[in-house]
């Protein structure tokens, strides 16, 4: 039903508000992810899931295609709702639980609130194959599916950084692969040099 949405941000408070089209959009962000959001305000862009029940609708929202169809393979697992699955991406060490499913390791699932053993071993069980093609890189990140994997890991993080400020996915990565990415430079120093990049009158 919704694809996206991207307008002006409301508010960074759980659940995050988006202004688009005189209409005020409640969304459930990864709490990684809400917590990088810029000031309200700025334009955001959101990849949504509506998830429908008899008495409520709520709509989430990822900074990348790529992580929402993570959250969809979790909560197609039974046991795994929305909240868990939401959990489990907004979690710090969420890279370190998806290497764990990659590899075949419930045990780092079953230190995220919500999730038992049987849940965290039925999620391995079920989800293993697909997490190879969410984490293709040697050590288990997540990548955006277009971009090499050989880039530095600065790279595929400010992209993502970019695509939750409202940057369409081909031009943060464009913006981004174009920058010099030595092993010492941060993903803020990238983010702000690429948003100069793609707007050089600010």
């Amino acid at each position: 039903m919704y694809a996206f949405v991207e307008g002006s941000l409301e508010s960074r408070d759980e659940p995050v508000v988006l202004r688009a089209g005189g209409i005020g959009y409640e969304l459930h962000v990864p709490e990684r992810h809400r917590l990088r959001l810029p000031s309200p305000g700025e334009t955001v862009r959101l990849y949504t899931h509506l998830h429908l029940r008899e008495d409520e609708m709520t709509l989430y929202g990822f900074p990348s295609t790529a992580e929402r169809e993570i959250f969809r393979a979790l909560i197609s697992v039974k046991g795994v709702g929305p909240k868990v699955a939401l959990a489990v991406l907004g979690d710090a060490q969420a890279d370190a639980v998806l290497r764990g499913i990659r590899r075949g390791d419930a045990r780092p699932l079953v230190a995220i609130r919500g999730i038992g053993k049987k849940t965290a071993e039925r999620v391995v069980l079920e989800l293993e194959e697909k997490a190879a093609a969410w984490l293709p890189a040697e050590d288990g990140r997540v990548r955006e599916p277009n971009l090499p994997t050989d880039l530095p890991e600065q790279v595929h993080e400010a992209v993502l950084a970019l695509e939750a400020l409202g940057v369409a996915p081909e031009r943060a990565r464009d913006a981004v692969v174009s920058l010099p990415a030595g092993p010492g430079v941060e993903v803020a120093d990238l983010v702000r040099a690429a948003l100069r990049h793609l707007h050089p009158s600010r």
